[in-house]
């Protein structure tokens, strides 16, 4: 067991080879998660991002800051092309507007940023799931969970506000 937990198992069914993989199949996604934490205190020390974080001020001022985020979220996650970075700058370019309401903080990203990730066809968490199963990049359309969830965070805080 210890041996297919590190090296994968090979499925009989030939439609599940692509997912037989054990430890040693993550490790790419490990450096990526690895390499994306690692800019959080770059960008933190440098001070690369206090000028985007005057603009998206001012906009969770116009719009309300689940808005906000959920509008910038769809942009940072078509750039940074992974949910770990993603989330990583999203959390550090919206803390002053959540204050010291992390929980709220934590469930807006969640709510944006890691769904919305699987809407960008370069991103990989929209990517590599579609590449495993072989299915059509055309079946964005139909991940209507994907999009719901953050419409839905925004009317919900438009309505209790």
């Amino acid at each position: 067991m210890a041996r297919q937990l590190i090296l994968g198992y090979e499925p009989i069914a030939p439609e599940l080879q692509s997912l037989g993989g054990g430890l040693v199949s993550m490790v790419q996604q490990a450096l990526i998660v690895m390499s994306s934490s690692t800019y959080a205190g770059l960008f933190e020390a440098t001070g690369l991002l206090d000028g985007l974080k005057a603009v998206l001020g001012r906009m969770a001022a116009k719009l309300g800051r689940e808005s906000a985020l959920a509008v910038s979220a769809l942009s940072i996650c078509a750039l940074c092309c992974n949910q770990t970075l993603s989330s990583i700058l999203t959390q550090q370019l919206f803390q002053e507007q959540y204050g010291e309401d992390n929980q709220a903080l934590a469930l807006d990203i969640e709510d944006a940023t890691i769904v919305l990730c699987g809407l960008v066809p370069w991103c990989i968490a929209c990517s590599v799931p579609l590449a495993v199963v072989n299915a059509p990049m055309l079946s964005i359309v139909a991940a209507c969970y994907l999009y719901l969830q953050p419409i839905c965070m925004v009317v919900c805080a438009k309505m209790t506000r």
